[in-house]
């Protein structure tokens, strides 16, 4: 089940292209992420229900209560695909790698030895209630020799609960992701029209560019996004780009804002505006 979620699982700019020719519009970040989920759920699902029947029809597993046995297989299958999706769609290749590393410990920590204070390391003694196995393997253990009080009902609510971080940080990180592209969408069109604009105030040979750093980290965000942004200008042929604040004349950072208020004016509702050394 871990392993099916590690296929492909971004949708391909040509499919986001037909989608919002279909409907009219882009398709948002959180209908990208349950929508393309949606099909690596219902192959988990296929995929749970395959070995749980086959476990109890063909190698004939005995098992007290078959319904719920077949719910702890179908509610295991969402949310060790969903951990595994939301990584990977979150984090690309870095996130298939944790996916991986989260498989292993969980065969080591959780792998069915019990009980595990004897027979596993200090390491996974640590780390096995956080476990999804932990609590997957309880629950199919009830449904298949009996329940004893409300365990099955713990372990089943413990299994669902894995999912809100989850779900959070997939939908979360795939609207940063979203403003991260617009962003330097509309940079782009920023650059070129401030170019313009200092043509015309005398400054020809001076180049402007909007950077984009990854914010406290590769993967680090807050309520602003994902990056860090700020404006690079070269004054003359053959310098570098460098921070404005950092080499900008008085004079020239007046021009600069000048440009910038020119080009922003639609949407700055400012009405006066003093400049000095322009």
């Amino acid at each position: 089940i871990f392993m099916v979620a590690l296929m492909s699982v971004t949708v391909s700019p040509a499919r986001q292209a037909a989608l919002a020719k279909k409907f009219g519009r882009a398709p948002r970040p959180g209908e990208l992420y349950l929508g393309r989920y949606g099909v690596f759920c219902l192959i988990g699902l296929a995929q749970a229900l395959i070995v749980g029947l086959g476990n109890v029809f063909f190698l004939g597993v005995e098992c007290e209560h078959f319904w719920l046995y077949l719910a702890a297989c179908c509610l295991a299958s969402v949310v060790f695909t969903n951990l595994v999706y939301t990584l990977t769609v979150s984090f690309g290749n870095i996130g298939k790698a944790l996916a991986i590393i989260g498989l292993v410990l969980q065969l080591a920590g959780a792998g069915g030895l019990m009980p595990v204070q004897m027979l596993s390391a200090p390491l996974f003694q640590e780390i096995y209630p956080w476990l999804p196995f932990a609590h997957s393997m309880p629950a199919l253990e009830g449904a298949m020799a009996g329940i004893y009080g409300d365990q099955y009902l713990v372990q089943m609510g413990l299994l669902a609960a894995i999912l809100v971080p989850s779900l959070i940080l997939g939908l979360v990180r795939r609207r940063g992701e979203a403003l991260s592209r617009a962003r330097r969408e509309a940079a782009k069109a920023l650059e070129e029209r401030i170019q313009t604009e200092l043509a015309q105030l005398d400054m020809p040979k001076v180049r402007f560019q909007v950077e984009f750093r990854p914010k406290a980290g590769e993967y680090a965000m807050d309520e602003t996004g994902l990056d860090e942004v700020q404006f690079l200008m070269s004054a003359n042929v053959g310098e570098d780009l460098k921070p404005i604040q950092k080499i900008a004349s008085g004079g020239e950072l007046a021009r600069i804002m000048l440009a910038l208020k020119n080009v922003l004016a639609e949407n700055d509702h400012v009405g006066s505006l003093v400049f000095d050394e322009v």
